[in-house]
C-alpha cells in the first residue's frame, strides 16, 4: 500500500450491558472463598493495567471452581447476541479470566481489550466508597475530546459486559473491591472444527 490511510471518526453510542444476577448472595459467598483460597495458593501478582493484585490470565484453566460464573457470563453473551446483535448465532468462549482484589488507592489505567469480542467484570464484594468504572473518558488526543463518559458504580452481584474495543479505567479507590474479569471470544459455528483443533480447553456456549 503506497498511500497513507486517512481516518474519520463517527460519533456513536456504544452499549454497556449490566445487571444484578439472580441469587448473587449465595454465588458471591462461594466466589469470595474461591478467590481468597486461590490468592493464598497463588499469591504472586500479575503485572498489567490493573494496579492491584490480580491472578494469572488463565485462572479459569488453573482453577475449575470458576466454571459456574463462566456459564453465567456465556449465557449473558448469548442473550446479548440474540436480543441486541441481530442474533447471528455466534459461539462464545472464554479467552482469559482473572480475579482481582483492590485495596485503598489501587486503580486501573485507561485501556481496552481489543481484539477480544466482549470484556466483562463481575463484582463479588464491593465497599460503598469504592471507585466507579469509567467508560470512554475524555482524552485530548484528537478523537476522544468530545466523549460523553458512562460511569458505572459497582455493586455486589453486578455483571457488566461491553465490547472489547471500548476504553475504560478505574480511578484510585477508597473502598475495597473483589471482582472477576474475563475476555470473551466469538466465532462463527462453521469454524468450530478448526478452532477445536487449536485448543481442547475452550468453554463453549
Amino acid at each position: 500500500m503506497t498511500n497513507l490511510l486517512q481516518v474519520g471518526h463517527a460519533k456513536t453510542s456504544i452499549p454497556i450491558f449490566h445487571t444484578i444476577i439472580h441469587d448473587y448472595e449465595n454465588i458471591n459467598k462461594s466466589l469470595k472463598e474461591i478467590i481468597i483460597e486461590h490468592r493464598q495458593k497463588f499469591p504472586e501478582d500479575t503485572q498489567s493495567n490493573v494496579k492491584a493484585w490480580h491472578s494469572a490470565w488463565n485462572t479459569h484453566e488453573i482453577n475449575p471452581k470458576f466454571q459456574p460464573l463462566i456459564e453465567i457470563v456465556l449465557k449473558g453473551c448469548k442473550f446479548i447476541d440474540e436480543g441486541y446483535n441481530e442474533g447471528r448465532g455466534l459461539k462464545y468462549f472464554i479467552k482469559e479470566l482473572w480475579a482481582m482484589m483492590y485495596e485503598k488507592d489501587d486503580w486501573t489505567k485507561r485501556h481496552a481489550h481489543y481484539p477480544t469480542h466482549f470484556a466483562c467484570c463481575y463484582y463479588v464484594e464491593v465497599e460503598p466508597n469504592c471507585a466507579p468504572i469509567i467508560f470512554a473518558s475524555k482524552v485530548n488526543d484528537g478523537k476522544n475530546n468530545d466523549n460523553e463518559p458512562f460511569i458505572l458504580q459497582p455493586k455486589d452481584g453486578l455483571l457488566a459486559i461491553w465490547p472489547g474495543h471500548l476504553h475504560h479505567e478505574i480511578p484510585q479507590t477508597l473502598g475495597k473491591r473483589m471482582c472477576v474479569s474475563m475476555n470473551i471470544g466469538a466465532i462463527d459455528p462453521s469454524q468450530l472444527n478448526t478452532v477445536s483443533k487449536l485448543s481442547c480447553n475452550i468453554n463453549w456456549l
